[in-house]
Parts: structure tokens; sequence; C-alpha cells
């Protein structure tokens, strides 16, 4: 009997947080160049620097390939860097402050108390390297909406407790 030719089909849930941002890119693009894939994506999530990764693989996967997703991470984590003397500059001053956090007792900061400047950049940064007005055209893809009736059927298992799992079941194989 030969092996199954069927690809596991599977969910990446992305960490963000600082470095671990960079180490979820890095896994992320390492995923997607692997030549021989056992498996098919079928959902990406993330927190923080990890949504930002997610998105960016979703968006690369679904306009052209996994080629496409690894030049966008690359592409936005590179534009991203502080490479300017007043980025660098604040990237330093807030390293050092949560530093002498630990022995001097100092206030707490509040992020949107400030400007929106940073909320700007990250906006307009995102906006270069995702065409936000094709998403609804992209979401509307076939195996999209599939994955939107699985993740409804989800949902209602959570909301609703085991007891009636074995009808989700159902209807969750229903949505193939």
């Amino acid at each position: 009997m030969a092996p199954s030719k069927i690809k596991k089909r599977i969910a990446i849930a992305c960490q963000g947080g600082g470095s671990h941002t960079a180490f979820t890119a890095g896994v992320l693009k390492k995923i997607l160049s692997q030549r021989d894939k056992t498996f098919d994506i079928v959902a990406l999530s993330g927190t923080s620097g990890g949504a930002i990764c997610a998105a960016l693989t979703w968006y690369g996967l679904l306009t052209g390939s996994e080629n496409k997703a690894i030049d966008l991470l690359d592409a936005f984590w590179r534009d991203n860097a502080a490479d300017t003397f007043w980025d660098i500059w604040l990237n330093d001053t807030m390293v050092l402050s949560e530093k002498v956090r630990d022995f001097v007792s100092l206030p707490q900061v509040n992020p949107y108390s400030f400007s929106t400047y940073g909320q700007d950049q990250l906006k307009s940064l995102l906006n270069k390297h995702i065409e936000v007005r094709r998403i609804p055209m992209l979401r509307d893809l076939n195996y999209s909406t599939k994955l939107e009736r699985r993740l409804e059927f989800i949902r209602d298992l959570i909301a609703y407790g085991e007891h009636q799992a074995e009808d989700f079941l159902k209807g969750l194989r229903a949505c193939e």
C-alpha cells in the first residue's frame, strides 16, 4: 500500500513581543521555504508583532506564493529597522529606561498619552506592504470562505460545550 499523498492542514499561531517577533519571522520564512511540503497552511494568527508576521505571510500567500510571503516579511522588517539618528536614540533610550527601572522607581509611562507618531508610522509601513483595499476581494476566495465557516463552528463548539461536539463535528465536516 502506497503512503498517503494527503497533506496535513496546519494553523500557525505567531508569537509577538520584541525579539520573539524576529524569531517568528525567521521561523515562518523557514517553513515557507521548504520544498517538499507535506502540509498546507490553512490559518495564521498572532499577537502584536506576531500578528503583523501572520498578516504579511497570509497576504503574500493569497496574492502570490511562498516566495512573495518571504519577500514581504523581509521587506517589512527591513523597513521597520531603526536606521535614523532619532529612531536609534529613541530605541536606546527606551531600553536604558527599562534597565534603570530594575534599580530605581520610575513613573509608569502610557504610550497612548503621547502623539500618534508611532501608530502613524506603523500604519504607513503596513499600507506600503499590504494593499488593504484588496483584502475584501481576497476574503471571498473559496477556501477562505470554508475556513470562516470552520472557525464559526469552532467558536460555537467552545460556546456550547463538549456535550454538543458530535453535532458540531458533523457540521464542520459539511464545510469541506
